[in-house]
């Protein structure tokens, strides 16, 4: 997967995948080019939180914006943002 997407306020982020054998993904803060690895462990164990019932606080993914919005990104055909909560919940 490659591709760019943009968080709520603004920021341009680039997500690419990871190559060999842990794979996750790398995703690139495009205004400063500072890149954060996203794990496919975090992606799995998120997404078993939202499987599980959890209402998951903003920031409570990852304290990384960058990484927080990567796994948002990823998994946005199963969770629903509640921005006045703040909460991610499963869609």
């Amino acid at each position: 997967m490659n591709a760019t997407f943009c968080n709520q306020s603004g920021a341009k982020y680039l997500i690419e995948s990871r190559e060999g054998k842990r794979g996750g993904y790398v995703v690139t803060r495009l205004s400063t080019g500072k890149k954060e690895t996203v794990s496919a462990n975090l992606i799995a164990k998120t997404s078993a939180r939202l499987d599980a019932g959890e209402q998951i606080p903003f920031r409570d993914i990852n304290y990384t914006v960058a990484v927080e919005q990567a796994v948002v990104f990823i998994l946005i055909d199963e969770i629903h943002i509640n921005p006045f909560e703040r909460v991610y919940t499963k869609r």
